[in-house]
């Protein structure tokens, strides 16, 4: 069966949603029982990045997995060294990591202020999304599915880097109403040889068109044909 991409993100985001929603509350109960000043220095003190990454072990697990079943899938035109993977999935996983931990500087963030006013456990979590939209359900959902894509681009590029300079590449992927003007443009542009790509649209290579992008450089010998779910 092919790696389903859309799944396996929706999947993720509803575990990291978990893990914010558990956080929140695992931090209120402990000031229970407390001054609004103790409550206060208590979470002051804690490594919320740390709880976070303790509650996310098993997501970091998942997403890699998830990293070796877009690899399974992909295909390949060129060899790339297990070194080159390694290193790459190696940093993919850091920023993974560090992302999460990012959850846990904002939710201490938003716990605090909460105490002060009062606030319930339901209210500090409707606080922490609305001061925090990237915590948001539909933004996290875009947040791996960005990280996804220019990953497996990442590997792509590792594999157009021994092609032939001259080597013509085709921008490919969904052309709807939801393509940005750039990919637009890229789309249009036929086939465009490789040193091209690389001195005039570098950025594109990894990134497609942006945040949450759908698009990728190919070799024009594979056809511009739209990769199954989990393939670029």
């Amino acid at each position: 069966m092919a790696f389903d991409l859309d799944s396996f993100v929706d999947n993720i985001t509803t575990k990291i949603g978990k893990v914010k929603t558990e956080t929140i509350k695992a931090t209120m109960l402990l000031q229970k029982g407390k001054t609004k000043e103790e409550a206060i220095n208590l979470v002051s003190k804690l490594n919320l990045e740390k709880v976070v990454a303790t509650k996310a072990v098993n997501i970091v697990s998942e997403y890699n997995a998830g990293i070796t079943l877009l690899l399974r899938d992909k295909r390949f035109f060129a060899k790339v060294s297990g070194e080159a993977l390694s290193a790459i999935t190696n940093l993919e996983n850091a920023d993974l990591v560090g992302y999460l931990g990012n959850m846990g500087k904002d939710i201490k963030r938003i716990v605090i202020q909460g105490i002060i006013i009062g606030q319930s456990e339901q209210d500090m979590l409707e606080t922490f999304l609305t001061a925090n939209p990237d915590w948001q359900d539909h933004r996290i959902n875009a947040s791996i599915n960005t990280a996804m894509n220019s990953y497996s681009r990442s590997v792509t590029n590792l594999m157009l880097q021994q092609l032939p300079k001259k080597e013509m590449l085709i921008y490919t992927g969904p052309l709807d109403e939801k393509t940005r003007p750039l990919c637009q443009k890229l789309y249009s542009l036929g086939e465009v040889p490789r040193d091209v790509v690389e001195s005039q649209y570098t950025d594109t290579l990894t990134y497609g068109g942006g945040f949450n992008c759908r698009h990728r450089w190919r070799p024009a010998f594979l056809g511009r044909i739209e990769a199954p779910k989990g393939e670029s």
